[in-house]
C-alpha cells in the first residue's frame, strides 16, 4: 500500500491528538477517580508535558522525513542544473516525493539522450559540411544514417529536375540493378510522395502496408521497416522549399524504428540536405556543364594539395591521362550531338570505374585526367586498365548500331616520375603519347617509355 506524504501528516495530527486523551482515560481509570485534586492536577500537568513532547518529537520525526528527501531532491536537480547528467537519481520512496525523484530522473536521462543526439547531430554536421566531393559526400552521408540508425541498407535518391523523377545516387547494400535501373516519378508510389509533399514517413511493417505495394515494385526494399524523409532546402530567393531528392534506410525487423527515430533521422536528412545543396552549387562553379566532370583548373588545384599531403606524409600520389582514340573522325562521321553523349558516358564510365576518393576532371575536349590518391604507378595500372576495358567492352550506340569506341591511357606516379605539378602532368601525357604510338587501346607507365624505346616529341604539352 502506498503511503503519501499527506497520510503521513493526518496520521501524525491524530496520534498528537489522541494522545493526551489515552493518557487522561488511562490515568482516570488507573486512580479510579479517587485521587486528590493536587495529585490529578499534577498528574494532568505531566501527562500534558508527555503528550507535548510526544507531539514534538513525532513532527520532528516527520519533518525529517520530508524535508531530508526533498533536500536530496533539490541537490539532484542542482547536480541537473549544472550540465552532469551522468548521476542516477531515485529515491527509494512510495510517496509523492519518491515519484516526483523518479520523474526528475526520467528528465535526466531523456536531457541525456538529447544531449547525445545534438552531439551525434553536431558531429555529423562537421563532417558532412568539410566535405565538397559529391559523390564522397553522399556515401558519407547514407554512411552516417545508417551507422546511426543502426539500419541493414538506405539509398539516397536525387532529383532530375528536368525530367521529374528520382533515381539513386549512392546506396548501400541494394542490388546493381536496382541502383542502375531505378526511376520513381514524383507522386509515384511512396518515395515519389515523399519527394512531391516533402514529408517524412515512417512504415513499421513494409509487408502489410497497403500503399507500399507500388514502392516494392520498384525493389528498393525488401521487407521489415522503413524511414524515408525528403531533403529540402529552402530556395530564398524564391521563398519556397526546393526538394533535391529523398533519403531512404530500412531493417529487416518488423517495427525496428521507433518515433525518436524517426525524429533523429529527419534532424540528419536536413541536415544532409543544407550539405548537398552546397556541393551541389559548390560543383557546378567547379565542373563541366557537359560531363559533369570537375574542370582543368580545379583539377590543377586538387593535384597541389595532393602532393604537398604526399611530401607530408611520405606517400605516392599518381595521375591517369586518358584520350578517345580517332574521336575527331568519329565525330565527322556521326556528327558532335553524337560526340557528345559519347564524351558524356565515357566520362560516367571513369567516374564509376575509379575509387570514391579519386578526382576525375575533363582535362579538355576529349581528354581526361584521373587523380589517384596514395598509389604509385604501379598500382595505378589495375584502375587505368579498368577504364580502359570498361570502355572497350561497353555497348556504345549510333541510331541502334553498336559503334566501337577505345581509349588510350598514360600514368605518371609523384615521387617516382616527377616531383612538381607541371612535371607530373607533362609525364603522364608523354606516357599517353606512348600509348597511341603503340596502337592506342592501351595502357603505359611513364617509366616504361625507355624500354619501349620512344621518342617524345618536346611539343607534347606541359599543363
Amino acid at each position: 500500500m502506498k503511503v503519501t506524504v499527506r497520510s503521513r501528516l493526518v496520521l501524525t495530527v491524530v496520534l498528537a491528538a489522541l494522545l493526551p486523551v489515552i493518557l487522561i482515560g488511562l490515568f482516570t481509570v488507573y486512580n479510579g477517580g479517587e485521587a486528590g485534586a493536587g495529585n490529578q492536577w499534577g498528574a494532568l500537568v505531566l501527562i500534558a508535558v508527555v503528550s507535548a513532547g510526544v507531539a514534538v518529537g513525532a513532527g520532528i520525526l516527520l519533518a525529517h522525513s520530508i524535508t531530508a528527501p526533498l533536500k536530496s531532491l533539490q541537490e539532484g536537480v542542482d547536480v541537473i542544473s549544472t550540465g552532469d547528467l551522468n548521476r542516477k537519481f531515485v529515491l527509494d520512496r512510495d510517496d509523492e516525493i519518491g515519484d516526483l525523484s523518479a520523474d526528475v530522473d526520467r528528465m535526466r536521462r531523456y536531457l541525456k539522450y538529447r544531449m547525445i543526439e545534438l552531439e551525434k547531430l553536431f558531429k555529423i554536421g562537421q563532417a558532412i559540411s568539410s566535405e565538397l566531393n559529391f559523390k564522397q559526400l553522399l556515401n558519407i552521408i547514407l554512411n552516417t544514417i545508417i551507422d546511426e540508425l543502426n539500419a541493414d541498407s538506405g539509398s539516397v535518391m536525387l532529383l532530375d529536375e528536368e525530367e521529374n523523377y528520382l533515381s539513386i545516387a549512392v546506396a548501400r547494400h541494394l542490388p546493381e540493378d536496382i541502383i542502375n535501373n531505378t526511376r520513381v516519378f514524383l507522386g509515384e508510389g511512396i518515395v515519389g510522395r515523399v519527394a512531391q509533399t516533402g514529408e517524412r514517413l515512417m512504415i513499421e511493417d513494409v509487408d502489410n502496408s497497403p500503399e507500399f505495394k507500388a514502392l516494392k515494385r520498384e525493389g528498393v526494399t525488401k521487407g521489415g521497416s522503413m524511414l524515408s524523409a525528403a531533403l529540402t532546402v529552402t530556395d530564398k530567393t524564391l521563398e519556397t522549399d526546393k526538394i533535391l531528392g529523398v533519403i531512404n534506410i530500412s531493417k529487416g525487423e518488423v517495427g525496428a524504428f521507433k518515433s525518436h527515430d524517426l525524429e533523429f533521422f529527419s534532424a540528419l536528412a536536413n541536415q544532409a540536405a543544407i550539405a548537398i545543396s552546397n556541393a551541389k552549387l559548390y560543383r557546378l562553379a567547379t565542373t563541366d556543364g557537359m560531363t559533369k566532370l570537375y574542370l582543368k583548373r580545379f583539377f590543377q588545384h586538387k593535384l597541389d594539395e595532393e602532393i604537398i599531403r604526399s611530401k607530408r606524409y611520405k606517400k605516392p600520389v599518381s595521375v591517369i591521362m586518358m584520350d578517345i582514340d580517332h574521336f575527331k573522325n568519329f565525330n565527322d562521321t556521326y556528327g558532335h550531338q553524337v560526340g557528345d553523349q559519347v564524351l558524356m558516358d565515357v566520362a560516367s564510365i571513369v567516374e564509376d570505374t575509379v575509387r570514391t576518393i579519386d578526382i576525375v576532371a575533363r582535362y579538355g575536349g576529349e581528354e581526361f585526367v584521373v587523380v589517384c590518391p596514395e598509389m604509385d604507378a604501379g598500382n595505378a595500372l589495375h584502375p587505368a586498365e579498368r577504364i580502359r576495358s570498361a570502355i572497350q567492352y561497353h555497348d556504345f550506340r549510333v541510331k541502334g548500331e553498336k559503334v566501337p569506341i577505345t581509349i588510350s591511357l598514360g600514368v605518371a606516379s609523384y615521387p617516382e616520375d616527377a616531383v612538381e605539378r607541371s612535371e607530373l602532368i607533362k609525364r603522364a601525357d608523354e606516357a599517353l603519347y606512348a600509348s597511341k604510338e603503340q596502337g592506342r587501346n592501351r595502357v603505359t607507365c611513364y617509366r616504361q617509355i625507355d624500354e619501349l624505346g620512344l621518342e617524345i616529341p618536346s611539343s607534347q604539352k606541359e599543363g
